[in-house]
């Protein structure tokens, strides 16, 4: 994946780059997976910098859920469907 590096060049990052950003808004409540992603999305914009899209942030909130790393319930396949959670 590319993305912006501070001097504005583009950089290579691994896929799980944005996985600190998105685990940041993980709670112990269950929150819509939407939630998380929109959330990043408007920090994005308040730095004035989108680095990735929706999708992509939902495909990695969706490996980390099925890595473990989040609890979930509802279809991972649609965002708004979907719940996730820090483990108990």
């Amino acid at each position: 994946m590319r993305v912006l590096g501070a001097d504005g060049a583009l950089t290579s990052v691994p896929l799980d780059h944005f996985d600190a950003d998105l685990l940041r808004h993980a709670t112990a409540e269950w929150q819509k997976m939407a939630l998380i992603v929109g959330t990043v999305l408007r920090e994005f914009a308040d730095n004035g910098l989108y680095q990735a899209g929706d999708i992509v942030l939902h495909a990695r909130l969706a490996d980390l859920a099925e890595a473990g790393v989040l609890e979930w319930r509802g279809d991972l396949d649609h965002m708004t469907a979907c719940e996730l959670r820090l483990p108990q």
